[in-house]
């Protein structure tokens, strides 16, 4: 028989706690995934800084893309606001430049006139004739005389105006007017330049942004792969350990489903599950089809690594000689044909005798045909018993580990030589030792 490495065996039965129902202080504790390959028992390691750094990069990505998204969804307002306030400020612009056009039509229309009022004021004021010149005749002068008449008519109609200073009035109010719009056009200007610097800095930073939001999600792309693969490695080794842990189990003649369930109902959860399965159809829900299906299936293997601790998986002592074994046989005494609930191992006297699974002492002492006799309940509905030893080393109420030495082998009670009788119960029914060795020659080959 293949030696059984002691440290490996108390490394198995002493990692009890779930993946998932730990307390949250605990939610980074080293995991271990277990699985064979090649008829070798391997495990992976997940590290507490591997979890952590994971989270770590999934929240940060989550937040740097919520950041960024609110920054540019906030730089698209602002340019949209800008846009609205540049095309006011272009309609404004506008408006006054029609303004400032109607005002330059009335002032050429008002230079004009006065252009044409000094002309005939200086055609009314400048004497025709000099000293050099001739007396006009008859005819020429009464053309004068008429000329002056007009002239005449013309100052007392204008003179009025002119005194009044109605033109230069409105020149002057003109001349503010169009200085005043010429300002303002000016200030709109300036501020349609700096709108637009603006809008020129605020259109570099969303592409800016743009740019950097294309690298992260080809990072986070890349990441999600990463963690594809890895959730993808460990479902697959978490499967080939679930399948191969149950093979195990099997052997033992145990009904799996049941134990899994008494697992479950002492944490004070249900494993019923079910529903219609729904095809995930973008990238992110097959990662998180794929994430949920590892958390099952680490639950699972959580459940069945608890099932194995309670698994008299070895037989009571590390060296012996198979003398009985379970099933029908002639009685050692009588000779006569009887039932036998357990198997003998024989050998030499004082040899120790270890509990096969961690359980609580719940008998330990003198039982008729048993001799000194030991119970170890080891939960989930298994119990395990010793009898005809020697010497018992526990007591009712102890609680024992795996492989703790609890008696010293003997010939006590109905026995006819040095040997220890083995039994594992089921829910008080009798099972064959051999098939819980056996599956325990298998699980720790190696």
């Amino acid at each position: 028989m293949t030696a059984i490495s002691n440290r490996r065996i108390r490394d198995l039965g002493s990692n009890s706690k779930a993946l998932f129902t730990e307390s949250p202080k605990n939610w980074f504790a080293e995991r271990q995934i277990f699985y064979r390959r090649n008829g070798q028992v391997s495990f992976v390691s997940v590290t507490r800084p591997m979890q952590i750094g994971l989270a770590v990069i999934g929240f940060a990505a989550i937040g740097w893309i919520g950041y960024t998204t609110f920054y540019f969804a906030t730089i698209q307002d602002t340019i949209h606001a800008k846009n609205r306030q540049i095309a006011q400020s272009q309609v404004a612009y506008r408006a006054a430049m029609r303004e400032v056009a109607s005002h330059n039509g009335r002032l050429l229309r008002i230079t004009r006139k006065l252009e044409r009022g000094q002309a005939e004021l200086m055609t009314l004021f400048t004497p025709e004739t000099s000293a050099g010149q001739s007396r006009p005749g008859p005819r020429a002068a009464g053309f004068t005389n008429l000329r002056e008449a007009l002239a005449a008519a013309t100052r007392r109609r204008m003179l009025p105006q002119v005194r009044a200073g109605g033109f230069r009035r409105d020149w002057r109010e003109l001349t503010a007017r169009n200085a005043t719009l010429e300002h303002g056009l000016a200030s709109i200007g300036n501020e349609v330049e700096s709108i637009l610097s603006e809008h020129g800095i605020l259109k570099q930073e969303r592409n800016r942004l743009r740019g950097h939001v294309s690298q992260l999600k080809a990072q986070i792309a890349g990441l999600r792969g990463r963690q594809d693969s890895l959730v993808t490695r460990l479902s697959t080794g978490t499967s080939s350990t679930i399948v191969e842990a149950t093979r195990v189990i099997a052997m033992t003649g145990l009904n799996l489903e049941m134990l899994v369930g008494r697992v479950a109902a002492a944490e004070g959860r249900t494993i019923g599950r079910g529903g219609p399965f729904i095809r995930a159809a973008r990238a992110e829900d097959s990662l998180t089809l794929k994430v949920a299906v590892l958390d099952s299936r680490i639950q699972r293997w959580s459940y069945l690594r608890k099932v194995f601790r309670r698994l008299p998986l070895i037989a009571p002592v590390d060296h012996y000689r198979l003398s009985s074994v379970f099933g029908m046989r002639r009685d050692p005494i009588t000779r006569r044909w009887a039932r036998h609930n357990g198997m003998d191992f024989a050998y030499h006297i004082n040899t120790p005798v270890l509990a096969t699974a961690p359980g609580k002492v719940v008998y330990a002492g003198w039982r008729g045909g048993y001799g000194w006799f030991i119970e170890i309940d080891h939960g989930l509905g298994l119990r395990t018993r010793y009898a005809h030893l020697r010497q018992i080393l526990v007591k009712r109420g102890d609680v024992v580990q795996f492989r703790h030495k609890i008696g010293l082998l003997g010939n006590s009670g109905r026995s006819s030589g040095p040997h220890v009788h083995y039994e594992i119960i089921v829910d008080g029914k009798p099972l064959d030792p051999k098939n819980f060795i056996k599956a325990g020659k298998h699980v720790f080959k190696g």
